[in-house]
């Protein structure tokens, strides 16, 4: 694989004069072998010779007039391969420029020439802080921002290996199209690129599965060998067809299963299981890629995985798996197919209903490697597919045929014990990415704008979860609080005036999935947080000049949101996650992480998210106890920061002094924000005795 300084200087000029000079070729050469056509093969062909020297005359210029046209082939494919791998190549390194500015958005730097991602300096990129990124690697990094950081890492890995692959795809097409040296000029194996991507893809799934049907994929030798091809194909359509095909729904099954669990004569290395891992996850990207290639052996594979789904698997009766289970493990790698994912969801719950709940998976009779993180429920790896393909998840669960698929996931399956953190997050996940199209893995710098769809579905998940009240599960929280975030404009249309008609969301669902969300810190860090994005936007955007319009409305959305924290201390009581320690530890997820918003709004979102987590480190659970009204006093310096951040923008007016000026813009914020306090109350009720 080329290095990042590789690429990144990568100078294309010699291949793109070789690929002019082949095309010099390949014309000259069509001139000799139209030549030869119309001359000799002309005079040759029709004549009927006879004797012995004639016959075998005959072959040898007959023979000879068509290498002509097998060399102007030949001359040919090589010219499109040549160009086509420069073509590949350029966009490896452009791809990689793009990245460098993709970075930057977020507020990362990628470092040259070793490729190494890390946080921009706030003192500029001075000698001593490059010597402590080398000296400390990755402990200067802020934790909050290490999901960007690993998205840049990956996509820089990702555009290597794709560099790699057109190098590995030229090399096998060139050697294809020459032959041995000193071969005649022969009728072309290779056509082209194209041509000789399919033959790789072909021999090299076959070598996959001969690795598998000797055994050798259980040594280390042979394990590695296997992820390689996988890892080089990763963009092979005809590799992933041919290995899902040539294999089976059955062989797939199996093989999987024979790798992931754990055999009797087993004593597994950390290496290997981390090979093992590795594996799984090449596995499942190349099963996805199958799924939406288009091919039309796919639909009977997909049909049979699906009908396979309940039949068991693994070593012996005692230790075996679902093919449900060993499929879903796979599944939560990769990106597939739609229509696949909506029929594979249908059939796992039909298989599912008749128990009505999930926790038949409760105690799988399988043994899994350990460390390998087997997910026995087989509703998180359909869940974790669901998000890599955001469209897919949209529809499956707006769904209601044969099932209400959102109602059965959020609120009637029962989850097993000691699955449900993981199921019921990667349950959070899928749905945040069926109402927002975003895929949680990726960093998305400029989020698409919500489909009707979308907002439906977010609609219908607002509803479903309010009216589960304290029933709502735990673990959607977060993705709960992510999803309002993402609708932030909707949320604070209906918070400001919960009680006005044509709102956009539902004000009691609102208020009471706000008091869901509150129960744990975590979650209500997200919505508080994320709605400081919409109260510096609202703050930027005015243009009234007075502070009973704008202002007043962020204040109103606060104390709305504001409520559910009283709320959830009152649910809870003694049980509270709030309870003995300080509301708020940590640096908020917004600051200076809301690339697409723009520098000055950055700004401006920067200092709110300070003034809050400020004020939220100072509160303790015993103070919320206290009267709420203490909330609205002066001493709130969040509510002061969103006044001063307004009045930063509009001065007093003229014949009004500063003073009143000011006071009248805390006064508004303070008497605002009781009122949307208010009115999130009257619309579920107070929860205080």
């Amino acid at each position: 694989m080329p290095t990042y300084e590789q690429l990144y200087n990568l100078n294309l000029t010699n291949l793109e004069t070789a690929a002019e000079d082949w095309s010099s070729l390949a014309s000259s050469l069509g001139e000799l072998s139209q030549a030869a056509q119309e001359g000799l093969l002309a005079k040759v062909e029709p004549l009927d010779w006879r004797g012995e020297t004639a016959e075998a005359a005959k072959p040898l210029l007959t023979a000879t007039g068509r290498r002509f046209s097998h060399a102007h082939e030949i001359a040919a494919a090589i010219h499109d391969v040549l160009l086509t791998l420069a073509d590949k190549q350029r966009s490896a390194r452009n791809d990689l420029a793009a990245l460098s500015e993709e970075a930057a958005q977020l507020d990362l730097s990628i470092r040259y020439p070793d490729g190494a991602v890390y946080l921009r300096s706030n003192h500029g990129y001075t000698d001593e802080y490059l010597e402590q990124l080398d000296r400390h690697g990755t402990g200067l990094q802020d934790p909050g921002r290490q999901g960007d950081v690993d998205y840049i890492t990956r996509r820089i890995a990702e555009i290597l290996g794709n560099s790699e692959e057109a190098d590995t795809t030229a090399a096998r097409a060139l050697y294809d199209l020459v032959g041995e040296e000193g071969a005649p000029f022969a009728a072309p194996s290779a056509d082209g690129w194209e041509t000789a991507e399919r033959q790789q893809g072909y021999a090299d799934a076959l070598e996959v599965i001969e690795l598998y049907e000797t055994g050798e994929h259980k040594t280390p030798e042979g394990l590695a060998r296997m992820n390689e091809l996988f890892e080089t194909n990763q963009d092979n359509e005809s590799f992933a067809v041919h290995f899902a095909t040539r294999m089976g729904a059955d062989g797939v099954l199996g093989f999987w299963s024979d790798m992931a669990l754990l055999g009797t004569d087993q004593e597994p290395t950390d290496e290997y299981v981390q090979s093992v891992a590795q594996l799984r996850e090449n596995l499942g990207t190349t099963l996805g890629l199958a799924t939406r290639s288009g091919d039309y052996r796919m639909g009977a594979w997909e049909a049979d995985v699906i009908a396979r789904g309940t039949e068991p698997y693994g070593h012996g009766y005692e230790n075996t798996l679902t093919g449900f289970q060993i499929m879903s493990d796979l599944m939560r790698f990769g990106e597939y197919d739609a229509g696949y994912l909506s029929a594979y969801g249908d059939a796992l719950v039909a298989f599912e209903q008749p128990e009505g709940e999930g926790h038949r998976w409760a105690t799988p009779t399988g043994v899994a490697l350990p460390g390998l993180g087997f997910a026995y429920d087989p509703a998180t790896g359909l869940m974790n597919a669901l998000s890599h393909n955001p469209e897919a998840a949209t529809h499956f669960f707006l769904s209601g045929n044969p099932q209400d698929n959102a109602v059965y996931f959020i609120e009637e399956r029962t989850y097993a014990p000691g699955e449900s953190d993981e199921v019921l997050n990667a349950v959070g996940e899928a749905l945040y990415a069926a109402t927002t199209g975003v895929n949680p893995d990726l960093s998305h710098p400029y989020p698409p704008d919500h489909s009707p769809e979308q907002q439906r579905l977010f609609r219908r998940t607002l509803e479903i979860g309010s009216g589960m009240e304290d029933d709502f599960p735990p673990e959607l929280r977060e993705s709960m609080a992510r999803m309002l975030g993402d609708y932030r404009s909707d949320v604070h249309a209906t918070a400001r005036n919960h009680s006005g008609g044509d709102l956009p969301l539902d004000a009691a669902q609102l208020s009471e999935i706000a008091n869901q969300i509150s129960r744990s810190p975590e979650s209500y860090e997200i919505l508080q947080t994320s709605m400081v994005i919409e109260y510096a936007e609202q703050i930027e955007a005015d243009t009234t000049g007075d502070p009973v319009y704008v202002l007043d409305d962020i204040a109103r959305s606060i104390g709305f949101l504001e409520q559910g924290r009283y709320a959830a201390l009152e649910i809870d009581k003694d049980d509270s996650s709030w309870a003995g320690k300080n509301l708020y530890n940590f640096i908020g997820a917004t600051l200076g992480d809301t690339p697409y918003i723009g520098t000055q709004l950055q700004h401006s979102v920067d200092q709110l998210t300070s003034r809050w987590v400020d004020w939220a480190n100072s509160t303790t659970e015993a103070d919320l106890r206290r009267s709420r009204a203490e909330y609205y006093t002066e001493g709130n310096s969040f509510l002061n920061g969103i006044a001063e951040q307004w009045l930063a923008d509009n001065p007093a007016p003229p014949g009004v002094s500063e003073d009143k000026w000011i006071d009248r813009a805390n006064q508004t914020v303070r008497d605002a924000a009781n009122a949307g306090h208010l009115g999130a109350v009257n619309s579920t009720g107070d929860r205080d005795d």
